[in-house]
């Protein structure tokens, strides 16, 4: 009996163990299970001309089945680095070492669970992509339309990389056989002026960059004066993979051949032509010759359209300029404006320089006329002009008289040579008056002002503008006073 007692304590200990154990099992923590991580593309079989791109879009998707995905990881380098992220696709730009045009990219992505656990075995794909070569196009917002051209040559671009611009090493031109000379990819316009604008033949040039004209310190090769010229440029990118190399049309670059520039922006329908006038006018008094230059001939080929850098840099070729102008709107960059208006700023600082400029123009009447606040009456030292100009006239046959000694007085032509002279633009001004002449209006009286030419210094006291408001080749009524202006202005006044 005793021995059944102690059999059948045994027992329930060992119930009562058991159940304990059983117990224990139940309430246990189950541990964390890993994130899973898929990438949308399984393989990419592509080879040859075939790969890819270096642009790629990819996609990639996580689940973990005891929580919930916070983020990803992803490496572009099989493992070796890793970076974190919350999105579930990109868009990659992958780059290409020296020289290589095709290379394996070894994508990774592992997926981040509420518990910062990663997935251990990540997704992988093999991305087989190629270099794009650059590409070059011309801005032709930029370049001549004419085929030949004063001096300076401007060209201007844009280098581009499917790959990203990002990619982009340099640019690189070069003019006819001369050496490729090599830019910052982010220059995408410069503008050549030969060494020696006034000798036909091959030269060094001086290379501007951008708008602003910054000079470059090395020069360039290859330009030749006097004859036509091409420019190549070409990109390269990162890989070391060049673009194809654009070719220039061909463009005659004229010699310089005085210090004197003429600027014709006259319609020429006048009778007589302004031509017929100022030519042999010029010829006989300015005996070192002079360039000139045609705005408006050729649908306006001639004219630049970069203003303030292209001809800017004309300009600085010359110490005087003759400009002759009508009251014509269209400048090539901003057809409801004259030509003169489009060259303000330039004029500007090219008489800031200590430049001299003689300018005769008439301007444009009614609700075309020029504003009050207008940039070029200001260059010209114009406070305002009369705007009752277009009822304003000089009749044929009279005397515009000088108001400084050494200055012949004028004469319009007479009237059966259409002397009578209407839209007359008298002004006001705080500049020294020049001439002066009998305003004859259409119909009323006129007490205002009768001023139709000034003259303004340079800060050396000596002159460096001399303006017309009405246009000198209808002042021919004597010839031999005209002429002794022409001489007093180009070789007197400006003679410094």
């Amino acid at each position: 009996m005793k021995k059944n007692i102690q059999w059948l304590s045994r027992c329930m200990a060992a119930v009562t163990l058991g159940l304990g154990l059983f117990a224990c099992e139940k309430g246990s923590e189950k541990a964390n299970l890993a994130p899973s991580t898929t990438i949308a593309i399984d393989k990419i079989n592509l080879a040859g001309s075939s790969r890819l791109v270096s642009t790629v879009q990819l996609n990639w998707t996580g689940f973990d089945q005891d929580g919930y995905v916070t983020g990803f990881e992803i490496s572009k380098d099989g493992g070796q680095t890793w970076a974190t992220t919350t999105k579930s696709d990109s868009l990659f730009r992958f780059s290409f070492s020296p020289n290589t045009d095709t290379t394996d990219i070894h994508f990774l992505a592992r997926a981040i669970d509420n518990d910062g656990q990663k997935d251990a075995t990540p997704a992988s794909l093999i991305i087989p992509i190629k270099n794009t070569p650059p590409t070059v196009r011309v801005d032709s917002s930029s370049i001549s339309l004419s085929d030949t051209v004063f001096s300076v040559l401007t060209m201007g671009w844009n280098a581009t990389d499917s790959d990203g611009d990002n990619t982009l090493q340099s640019v690189s031109i070069k003019i006819n056989d001369g050496d490729w000379y090599n830019l910052s990819p982010t220059v995408k316009l410069v503008s050549f002026v030969p060494e020696t604008p006034m000798q036909n033949g091959a030269t060094q040039s001086k290379i501007y960059q951008g708008y602003g004209n910054t000079l470059l310190s090395a020069k360039i090769a290859g330009l030749r004066v006097g004859d036509t010229n091409r420019v190549y440029i070409k990109a390269q990118d990162a890989a070391n993979t060049e673009s194809l190399v654009y070719k220039s049309k061909a463009y005659y670059v004229a010699r310089q051949k005085s210090d004197l520039l003429v600027i014709d922006t006259h319609n020429g329908t006048t009778t007589p032509t302004p031509e017929a006038t100022y030519l042999p006018l010029l010829s006989s008094v300015y005996t070192a010759g002079y360039d000139r230059i045609n705005m408006l001939s050729n649908n306006k080929a001639n004219q630049p359209k970069l203003w303030n850098t292209t001809f800017a840099l004309v300009l600085g070729l010359y110490k005087k300029v003759f400009w002759y102008s009508d009251d014509s709107k269209g400048s090539v960059v901003e057809p409801n404006s004259m030509p003169l208006e489009s060259a303000t700023a330039t004029l500007q600082n090219f008489l800031n320089n200590g430049g001299k400029v003689f300018i005769t123009s008439k301007f444009p009447d009614g609700s075309s006329r020029l504003s009050r606040d207008s940039q070029l009456l200001s260059v010209l030292a114009v406070d305002s002009i009369a705007w009752q100009s277009s009822n304003l006239r000089l009749l044929g046959n009279r005397t515009v008289t000088s108001l400084k000694t050494g200055f012949p007085n004028l004469r319009t032509l007479t009237s059966a040579a259409g002397g009578t002279i209407t839209g007359l633009d008298v002004f006001y001004t705080k500049a020294d008056s020049l001439y002066e002449c009998p305003v004859s209006p259409a119909s009323g009286t006129w007490t205002g002002a009768n001023n139709v030419s000034l003259v303004k210094n340079y800060s050396n006291g000596r002159t460096n503008l001399v303006f017309f408001s009405v246009e000198l080749h209808l002042l021919n009524g004597d010839a031999a006073a005209l002429n002794t202006t022409f001489n007093k202005v180009l070789n007197e006044e400006f003679n410094w």
